[in-house]
């Protein structure tokens, strides 16, 4: 863990080696400057897809999952435009890196968002889209992140204890990872697993929701 200095609390949060991020990035080859998140992700998954061996032809998907995505190039000291938060500019950047052939879908839910791009990777699969699709998903901490969940109270200054009766909150932390979806058996390694099922639901009920008045569950 490290501790990452907010203009309120010293918060407890792990964070990517910034210099191993930037030597793995080197290794790419990039021919224009990426964002640390872009950076985060074009590594993971340039490994996936070098391990994979397969073609990027137009039966190869790719789904994009970020809660906040470059989030940071809204900061003052930025180098980037203001437009490079848009997440369709994230998705366009990967895709053009890689040279997939269709454009990618980018799912952004919160929490979930990582587990429902790999359901949308098997539903894209099963109506006969694609053969295989690659998801790669990451989020990174930045200052708006930490200042947003602190105004939920939600932060623990040291490393979290879940389900202990003495936790004091959850850490925020940072990380790119990359999967292979696909249907042929034959594409798959020794570490794989069978997606056997998947659905969502959204219940309303989320530590941000203001509690509704008593009155309205009972005119319910």
């Amino acid at each position: 863990m490290k501790i990452l200095r907010s203009c309120i609390f010293p918060f407890a949060h792990p964070r990517i080696d910034q210099g191993e991020l930037h030597k793995r990035y080197e290794q790419l080859q990039a021919k224009y400057e990426h964002t640390r998140l872009e950076k985060m992700m074009l590594v993971s998954l340039s490994d996936t897809i070098s391990k994979s061996n397969l073609p990027l032809d137009d039966r190869t998907g790719l789904v994009i999952s970020t809660t906040k995505g470059n989030i940071d190039v809204l900061e003052e000291d930025s180098n980037f435009l203001e437009s490079r938060a848009y997440l369709a500019e994230l998705g366009n950047h990967l895709q053009k890196f890689f040279g997939f052939k269709d454009n990618p879908i980018i799912v952004s839910n919160a929490c979930v968002s990582g587990i429902l791009a790999i359901a949308v990777a098997k539903r894209l699969i099963r109506q006969g889209k694609y053969d295989r699709v690659f998801v790669v998903a990451g989020d990174m901490v930045t200052q708006f992140i930490l200042s947003g969940f602190n105004a939920f109270q939600a932060l623990s200054l040291e490393p979290c204890r879940p389900y202990c009766n003495s936790r004091t909150g959850i850490n925020i932390g940072e990380v790119a990872a990359s999967v292979l979806v696909t249907n042929n058996p034959g594409e798959l390694t020794h570490e794989s697993v069978q997606i056997i099922g998947e659905a969502s639901c959204n219940d309303a009920n989320h530590i941000s929701v203001h509690p509704a008045p008593v009155k309205a569950y009972l005119d319910v």
